[in-house]
């Protein structure tokens, strides 16, 4: 097995499958060790790494005069590869000696220098394989810009607290015969609809008598990067995960265990007050009078009287209130309804520029952001008391 390949490029996707193979509790140790398989073909290079629940291969070009495939430790390889004194292409090389075809003496060739990698396994390891389950369920086509858009619009959405797992990921379901994606940390919720046709027997039962199924956080941003090459997608959906195939690569994922909070519950209903909010022109205030990173978790005010007035709740540091008048009109009169500075941050950088609505039934009760210009996202806030 012997390839040439970029070197900045051969780095990058190495460190990325390092950062994706090991988990919380070996990052923390210095001699963590973990490998990838690095498979040379033709086409080219393919680098396939697993964190016990998914996979993630990544394509990249490689001029490759033998092909064949190894499993190496990437830390060695990551630390070779720093050392590497080539400003542009290094070489990888494979060697199994006469009668042991099952291992081999890997080396890092660099401007005619050599940077011994020790012996590896042959082949790829069993990972590669990982079972989604029994039957492929259903299969769809769909642009790579729209699924990069779906995960990006909802992910920031998700919990990143590891005793809530089923927080932690992007609910997928059928909605009118359409994926719709959901993520939710408790505090607020994204809902992201699609004109991607999915049925609704392709999904798993849960215990409210619907279809869906909970697809691991820190994947789907994993895929969210390699579908930013463009082109077009492939989805799996299969009995135990899902498997999602771009030009730059595929990402294989097991279901989350477990059942996705009854969201339909908390979603605004009946007779519902509209107020024209700008979002963009709201978080700006917001940055303005939350300065730093602690502060975002201040609370905000927004009063509708006639005009919108954002008012800044003292934290520990003060006890004045800010006070910011905002250049939008509106009819509708309402008592202040309360917000978490961040949260009011991350709608706004969902729908960019973009005119958005706020719709609520009364303070204290969850308010939800649409806009003309996007009726397939929808944010809902869960106001706070400030």
């Amino acid at each position: 097995m012997k390839f040439a390949i970029n070197k900045r490029l051969f780095g990058q996707v190495v460190r990325s499958a390092h950062a994706f193979g090991n988990s919380a509790r070996t990052r923390e140790r210095t001699d963590s060790r973990y490998p990838v398989d690095l498979a040379a073909s033709p086409l080219g290079l393919e680098i396939s790494a697993f964190d016990g629940n998914a996979v993630l291969t990544q394509r990249v070009p490689a001029g490759v005069s033998a092909p064949g495939s190894v499993s190496i430790d990437t830390g060695e390889l990551r630390d070779a590869l720093a050392r590497a004194n080539a400003r542009d292409v290094v070489t990888f090389e494979a060697r199994s000696k006469r009668g042991d075809a099952e291992m081999a003496a890997c080396r890092l060739l660099d401007s005619g220098k050599a940077t011994a990698l020790g012996r590896a396994p042959t082949g790829r390891s069993g990972y590669c394989h990982m079972a989604l389950g029994e039957q492929l369920e259903a299969r769809l086509e769909a642009p790579a810009a729209e699924l990069a858009a779906i995960v990006a619009e909802t992910a920031f959405a998700a919990s990143t607290d590891p005793h809530r797992p089923y927080f932690r990921g992007l609910f997928i379901e059928s909605r009118d015969g359409r994926l719709r994606a959901v993520a939710t940390d408790g505090s607020q919720m994204a809902i992201r609809d699609t004109n991607i046709p999915l049925a609704e027997d392709a999904l798993p039962d849960d215990r409210f008598d619907k279809r869906g199924a909970i697809l691991p956080l820190k994947p789907m941003r994993t895929l969210e990067r390699l579908l930013k090459g463009g082109g077009s997608a492939t989805v799996e959906i299969w009995t135990g995960g899902a498997r999602f195939r771009c030009r730059a690569g595929e990402v294989a994922t097991k279901f989350v265990n477990g059942t996705f909070p009854d969201y339909r519950r908390v979603l605004p209903a009946g007779r519902m007050k509209s107020a024209p909010l700008d979002l963009f022109a709201l978080t700006e205030a917001v940055k303005a009078a939350t300065p730093g990173a602690r502060s975002a978790r201040r609370g905000m005010q927004v009063t509708l009287n006639g005009k919108v007035t954002l008012t800044a709740c003292p934290d520990s540091s003060s006890d004045s209130l800010d006070e910011t008048l905002l250049p939008i009109r509106c009819r509708i009169r309402s008592d202040p309804i309360g917000f978490e500075a961040r949260y009011l941050e991350d709608a706004g950088r969902a729908f960019g520029r973009v005119p958005t609505v706020m719709r609520y039934t009364k303070p204290g009760h969850p308010a939800v952001f649409v806009s003309p210009d996007r009726p397939e996202l929808a944010i809902v806030q869960m106001p706070v008391r400030v």
